[in-house]
């Protein structure tokens, strides 16, 4: 059977620890506390009580069944506000759900609904997020289009029909993008971006004196660039993932493979709303991370069955091949 351990990966100085627990139709939980946002919420461990804000994939109580406790917990322990970021679906009966537990809890424990946020994203057609979406008081739009603002090293030609999102902000100059996502219900991918200042294109080249010269005159000389750092695909079936090139480039994809044997067919378990690792192994040349982590397997699977099927799996060797390591939590 599948651990109930917290895993815990190391992942870079910059994102910090990747905290983990995760067993398909159990409980799916997953933090990066360096950053201060948590990915799904279907347990509770120190790491995501840590973070004040929350992105919830879809609505299955494995990955959303902690979050009330969630904001329990942390309104007797934290100052700080909470945001929960989900599927716009999931908004009210997420509201309705907590106010019947501080029913139940006599409204002695829970905080007022009111202290946190509620964001809903559309996993269909994306659209302006609610008013409340905007985490950084200094930027105060919630869209995908900035002038001023490109994708690093990005095909901005491919992207109309692959990588429509809607955008949040949060603070330290950083992105959440919400993908639509295919799963049973309603469901939605996330990746973490990073806005990072770059030396506009044309001026690549010059001198430092030249550009120096520039920006005496007044010029502007450099872009934002948006850098994808970590990518959570949610439940979702391959198909999907594949469509959002931005995941694929992330500097860390955390990726559902919840079926890895030949127990239930691929297209079994595409029609689930999952990934096979069969499917992994078919496409594993376009994956372009520098790490992929794999998660949410069955139960049915122990620690040891998955790692002597991912060695054997096409899909380790050719992201060995390419460099990318490998994780399972």
């Amino acid at each position: 059977m599948s651990s109930s351990a917290v895993h815990v990966i190391e992942l870079s100085d910059q994102l910090g620890s990747l905290f983990a627990q995760s067993t398909a139709g159990h409980w799916s939980s997953y933090a990066l506390p360096r950053l201060n946002i948590a990915f799904d919420c279907g347990t509770l461990f120190q790491a995501n009580l840590a973070s004040p804000v929350v992105a919830i994939s879809h609505g299955h109580a494995d990955h959303i069944g902690a979050l009330a406790q969630h904001a329990r917990v942390r309104g007797m322990t934290s100052s700080t506000r909470e945001t929960y970021v989900m599927p716009r679906t999931c908004v009210e009966p997420f509201r309705r759900y907590y106010d019947a537990l501080m029913e139940l809890d006599t409204g002695d424990t829970l905080p007022k609904p009111a202290r946190f946020t509620l964001v809903g994203v559309d996993p269909i057609a994306p659209r302006a997020a609610d008013a409340g979406a905007n985490i950084d008081s200094n930027n105060n739009k919630n869209n995908n289009n900035n002038d001023d603002v490109d994708d690093d090293d990005y095909d901005n030609e491919n992207t109309a029909d692959e990588d429509v999102f809607e955008q949040i902000p949060l603070p330290k100059k950083r992105l959440l993008r919400c993908f639509a996502c295919e799963h049973r219900v309603d469901a939605v991918s996330y990746v973490l971006c990073e806005q990072r200042s770059s030396l506009r294109a044309e001026l690549r080249g010059l001198s430092h004196e030249k550009i120096r010269d520039l920006v005496a005159a007044g010029e502007r000389v450099s872009s934002a660039v948006v850098v994808p750092l970590f990518a959570y695909s949610g439940d979702s079936t391959l198909r999907s993932l594949l469509r959002h090139k931005t995941m694929l480039r992330a500097t860390v994809l955390l990726v559902e493979c919840t079926i890895w044997d030949d127990s239930v067919s691929a297209d079994e378990t595409t029609a689930r709303g999952h990934i096979h690792l069969d499917q992994l192994s078919e496409h594993a040349e376009q994956f372009a991370n520098e790490h992929v982590i794999l998660t949410h397997r069955s139960a049915r699977y122990s620690d040891g069955q998955c790692r002597d099927l991912l060695a054997a799996s096409r899909f380790a060797k050719v992201l060995a091949e390419k460099k990318i390591k490998i994780s399972i939590v």
